[in-house]
C-alpha cells in the first residue's frame, strides 16, 4: 500500500495543475460629463455679443413721402374781352402785369403708416393772391357826367384750389423716379373790381380735374414738370350776374410747365409758367326782365366773354 501511494504522488507531481482563467479587466468607466459651472472651460469662455441694433431712422426716413410745402412769387397778367350783338356793348381790357404770391401744401397722411399704394393718396391746397394790383378803366364815351369814377378802380385777384390727389411713382424705387399725379376737387378764381361803369368783376367757381407729370432730366437738380386741368364752371359771381345776367354756359382750362430741382436736405426750387382761359355765355338782363342800373356796366343783350391769365412763378419749398 505504501508503494502504491508513493507512485500516485509521483504521477501527480509530474502532471501540470490546471489554473482558473484570470478575470477580464473591468471596462473603463465612462467619462463623467460635468455641468457648466464657473470652473468649467465652457463657462469661462466669453459669450457672443448680440448684433448691434440698426441705426434709428431720422425724421425724413420715418416720414418719407409725407408731404411738402412751398412758397413763391410771380407776375400775372389778365386779358378780358366781352362780345355783344352791338359794338356799343363790346368791352376789352388788357391789364398790366401785377405781382402775386403763391402758397401750396400737399399732405399724404398714410405715408408714415404704411408702405402700400394707399400711401400715395393725399390732399393739396393751392392759394395765390395779388401783392399789389389796380385796374385802369378803358374809355367810355357814353358815360354821363354824373358817373365819374376816375381812371383807376380798386382790384382784388386771388385763386384757391382744394383737391384730393393720387400720385403714382413709376418703376424706380427712388425719390427721383418719374411721377404722375391726378387730382380732383373744387376751386375759385376771383378778379373783383370796385364800382365803375365799364367792366364787371368775376368770381369763377368751378370743379377742378387735373393731370400732371414730373420727369427727372438725368439729375435730381432738374426735372421737367408738365400739367393741365379742366374747370367746368359752376358760377361766375354775383357782380357778373347783376350786370350781365345768368350764366348759360361756361368752361375753363389751364396748362402749365416748368422746372423743379431737389437737394438731399429736402429743399427744392421751382420755376413755372401757366396759362388759364375762361369762356362763358351770359343771358343778359333783358332775359330776366331786369332794368339797367345807371352808372354800371349792365348789359341787357346776351354776351359771350373770354378771360385769360398768364402767370410766371418762381419759388422754393421743403419736402419730406
Amino acid at each position: 500500500p505504501k508503494a502504491a501511494l508513493a507512485g500516485a504522488k509521483a504521477r501527480g507531481s509530474a502532471e501540470p495543475v490546471a489554473q482558473a482563467p484570470a478575470p477580464s479587466p473591468a471596462p473603463a468607466a465612462a467619462e463623467a460629463v460635468l455641468p457648466d459651472t464657473e470652473d468649467t472651460p465652457q463657462a469661462l469662455a466669453a459669450p457672443t455679443p448680440p448684433p448691434p441694433a440698426p441705426p434709428r431712422p431720422g425724421l425724413r426716413e420715418r416720414w418719407a413721402g409725407l408731404g411738402e410745402i412751398s412758397v413763391g412769387v410771380g407776375l400775372a397778367q389778365r386779358r378780358y374781352e366781352l362780345r355783344a350783338p352791338t359794338a356799343a356793348g363790346n368791352r376789352s381790357f388788357d391789364g398790366s402785369p401785377f405781382p402775386e404770391f403763391v402758397l401750396r401744401a400737399e399732405l399724404y397722411p398714410l405715408a408714415a403708416l404704411t408702405r402700400r399704394f394707399v400711401r400715395n393718396v393725399g390732399v393739396a391746397v393751392d392759394y395765390s393772391r395779388h401783392l399789389a394790383v389796380s385796374t385802369d378803366l378803358p374809355a367810355n364815351g357814353a358815360r354821363p357826367d354824373t358817373c365819374d369814377f376816375g381812371s383807376e378802380v380798386a382790384t382784388r385777384s386771388q385763386q384757391l384750389l382744394a383737391d384730393l390727389v393720387l400720385r403714382w411713382p413709376l418703376g424706380l424705387k427712388t425719390r427721383f423716379s418719374p411721377t404722375f399725379a391726378a387730382s380732383a376737387g373744387v376751386g375759385l378764381r376771383e378778379f373783383a373790381l370796385g364800382p365803375n361803369d365799364v367792366l364787371t368783376g368775376f368770381n369763377y367757381r368751378f370743379v377742378h380735374v387735373a393731370l400732371a407729370a414730373r420727369v427727372p432730366l438725368g439729375t435730381r437738380l432738374a426735372a421737367l414738370e408738365l400739367g393741365g386741368d379742366l374747370r367746368p364752371l359752376l358760377g361766375v359771381g354775383q357782380d357778373a350776374v347783376d350786370a350781365l345776367g345768368e350764366r348759360s354756359s361756361g368752361l375753363a382750362w389751364s396748362v402749365h410747365g416748368g422746372l423743379r430741382g431737389e437737394l438731399n436736405s429736402g429743399l427744392f426750387y421751382f420755376a413755372r409758367a401757366e396759362y388759364q382761359r375762361y369762356t362763358l355765355d351770359l343771358a343778359g338782363l333783358d332775359a330776366a326782365g331786369e332794368p339797367l342800373r345807371p352808372c354800371t356796366p349792365d348789359n341787357g343783350d346776351p354776351t359771350s366773354g373770354t378771360d385769360t391769365y398768364l402767370r410766371l412763378m418762381l419759388g422754393a419749398g421743403y419736402q419730406l
